[in-house]
């Protein structure tokens, strides 16, 4: 008789034991199966969640306290490191980036430039978050630094040096060019007075396409300023006597584009917060970094002097590690191909950048449901662990029992001459059979159970936390300008639509491989146990 047709009368001949066998496995599979769906659809629903946020993502600097170490202090300086262009150029070669670029940033001054403000961008704000915030309305008829009483006036204007002809603002569709042109490669490599402004900002100071415009980089004497009892220097930006030293810069409009206002979220929670970075936004100048570079760097000598006033008089300062020959600090923003891959990107850029340094995580649109996902991936990981230690303990003990009462089969085999590998193979084939099915069985309703709870749990929490801790937008935490890619709060039935526990290969194939490997091993523990006695001794024990 071959071992098939053995298997098979073996199944027959003692129903209750195969039966037994498949409940255990059948429950511990239940339990298994559960887990590993659990957990699988956990990772899928951050995955998901994340592919709805845009792919881009910016630089920033938190280091806590307790990694602040004594060597980074010089007196009372703390010194901090910033990325330089060859470590941004490396987290920008690693696959998951699509584009990147380096930027540098610096306030310039006009006596004589419009800026634009809220009153002026309709339909930003919402009528019903003004309603809701009847303060906002004075917010939206002043312009931030106007002191038209103090005997003129300066506006400063946010300029940004970019070092990318396709800048990763304008691929994000945040801003669209409307007229003229991007920035040449040439332009950027030679540092040329050229610059982009919005619609809004060229309307306000009548420029168009080909334009000039000028603004000056003032450095103030802040120890004169403080001598006088001035504690409130922008007040006296205008003031021609205050001024340490000044270079004039000339621009020529290139280029002029247009903000997409429909990827702005403003809610009452972030209405004040977001108010700076529209305005910001509409006053942008963009310009190469080489030019804002060259221009800083011939009022370095100047800066470090008012620098050192100020430290005097505060007792505190920060180093970012500016010279002379990089006086800007340098930032940057980088555009993934899948928002998806931040987790492997976030892991690849921590490795480059100095310490402190990391690449922002936008992912605070789902943040109410980490903690409850954190919850139940821990309890699905405990469950997972305690099924498979369960299902070797007990189907190691089950399977010896049985095989005790097999053992005169079993010597009978050895008399007639079979071999080891051949009975071992019948024992394994009958418990494979009868596990097969049970853990087949196990996956179909572990699917089922999982699905109804799981999804239950994470609701029941997901709204008790929304009652205690509403969802204010994008975590404080992560660079300012990401509030622009805001998508807003993502209610409970949204975060709920991304949760799926589905029967996919992967999860088949997890249990599937796991749930063998865990029978095997139950299984040829006690095989070994059993078949190292000789042939005699298994019929003398049997007795």
């Amino acid at each position: 008789m071959n071992i098939l047709n053995r298997v098979i009368l073996t199944i027959k001949r003692k129903p209750g034991k195969s039966i037994t066998l498949f409940l255990i496995v059948f429950l511990l599979g239940v339990l298994s199966s559960g887990a590993i769906l659990v957990r699988h659809a956990i990772y899928q629903t951050e995955a998901n969640l994340r592919a709805q946020l845009p792919a881009v993502t910016t630089l920033q600097w938190e280091l806590p306290e307790e990694l602040i170490k004594p060597d980074q202090f010089e007196g009372n300086t703390l010194v901090v490191e910033f990325p330089t262009t060859e470590m941004i150029e490396r987290v920008g070669s690693l696959p998951y980036v699509r584009d990147f670029d380096f930027r540098s940033s610096s306030a310039l001054f006009s006596q004589d430039l419009e800026m634009v403000h809220l009153s002026m961008i309709q339909g930003v704000i919402p009528d019903e978050i003004i309603q809701a915030n009847p303060d906002i309305k004075e917010e939206l008829d002043s312009s931030i630094l106007r002191f038209r009483d103090l005997g003129g006036y300066v506006e400063w204007f946010p300029v940004t040096g970019i070092n990318n002809p396709h800048p990763p603002i304008f691929q994000t569709e945040l801003l669209s060019l409307v007229s003229g042109r991007l920035m040449t490669q040439d332009e950027l490599d030679n540092g040329a007075s050229v610059a982009m402004v919005s619609t809004l900002f060229a309307e306000v100071n009548n420029l168009q396409i080909g334009s000039t415009f000028t603004l000056e980089s003032n450095v103030y004497n802040t120890e004169l300023m403080m001598s006088e009892g001035i504690t409130t220097p922008f007040h006296y930006w205008h003031v021609n006597d205050f001024i340490l030293a000044q270079q004039i810069a000339e621009f020529e409009v290139v280029g002029i584009f247009d903000v997409n206002e429909a990827m702005i979220h403003i809610d009452n929670e972030t209405v004040y917060f977001m108010t700076h970075e529209i305005t910001d936004l509409y006053n942008q100048v963009y310009t190469p970094h080489r030019f804002l570079e060259e221009l800083e760097r011939s009022l370095f000598s100047y800066r470090q002097q008012d620098q050192l006033a100020m430290t005097e008089a505060s007792g505190y300062k920060v180093d970012t590690g500016t010279t002379e020959e990089n006086p800007l600090e340098l930032f940057a923003t980088f555009i993934l191909h899948d928002s998806r891959d931040f987790n492997a990107f976030y892991e690849a850029a921590s490795n480059i950048l100095p310490e402190g340094w990391q690449v922002a995580d936008t992912s605070g649109a789902f943040a109410p449901i980490r903690n409850s996902m954190d919850t139940m991936l821990w309890i699905s990981q405990l469950i997972y662990v305690g099924a498979l230690i369960s299902t070797v303990i007990i189907l190691s003990l089950v399977i010896t029992l049985f095989l005790r009462d097999r053992k005169y089969e079993m010597g009978i085999y050895r008399i007639l001459g079979e071999r080891k590998d051949k009975i071992i193979s019948q024992i394994l084939i009958e418990i494979l059979t009868i596990s097969i099915v049970a853990m087949i069985f196990a996956l179909l309703a572990g699917h089922v159970f999982s699905s109804l709870i799981s999804r239950q749990m994470l609701e029941q929490n997901l709204i008790r936390q929304e009652q205690e801790e509403p969802f204010i937008g994008f975590s404080e935490e992560i660079p300012r300008e990401l509030f622009l890619f805001d998508p807003g709060p993502m209610s409970v039935s949204e975060m709920m639509d991304a949760y799926n526990i589905s029967l996919d290969g992967w999860s088949i194939l997890m249990f599937f491989g796991t749930g063998i490997v865990v029978i095997l091993l139950s299984t040829v523990i006690p095989l070994i146990y059993v078949l190292r006695l000789e042939p005699k001794m298994i019929l003398l024990q049997t007795q």
